[in-house]
């Protein structure tokens, strides 16, 4: 965490201090997840939890970035971060075109 708020925040300020934060957190739940697995030998499907990891942190790191881009008109940036989101949902398989398909005929009804 010391290292990344050295690097992040002279840069990004607080929006640096954040994120080094939440990677740190991350990282931290990370090893209390092996260490539980390791101690209570928890039969675990793995592909759900590295889809949702992924998603989380791609969609952080890009937002974060596009934030930077964007930062003079919020509903710009909110719009385009949801379109990121919903990308990096289809790339890591959370949800497909035919769930999202799906969805939308939902809502018709």
């Amino acid at each position: 965490n010391i290292s990344l708020n050295l690097l992040l925040i002279n840069k990004y300020g607080a929006k640096g201090a954040s994120f080094a934060s939440m990677v740190t957190q991350f990282f931290v739940l990370i090893c209390q997840i092996l260490f539980c697995l390791r101690i209570f030998k928890w039969d675990i499907k793995y592909t759900p939890i590295v889809q949702v990891t992924s998603f989380i942190t791609l969609s952080a790191i890009l937002i974060f970035y596009q934030q930077e881009i964007f930062s003079n008109n919020w509903f710009i940036s909110t719009i385009v971060s949801g379109i990121i989101c919903f990308i990096i949902a289809l790339i890591t398989k959370i949800f497909t075109f035919k769930d999202f398909q799906q969805l939308l005929q939902l809502s018709k009804k």
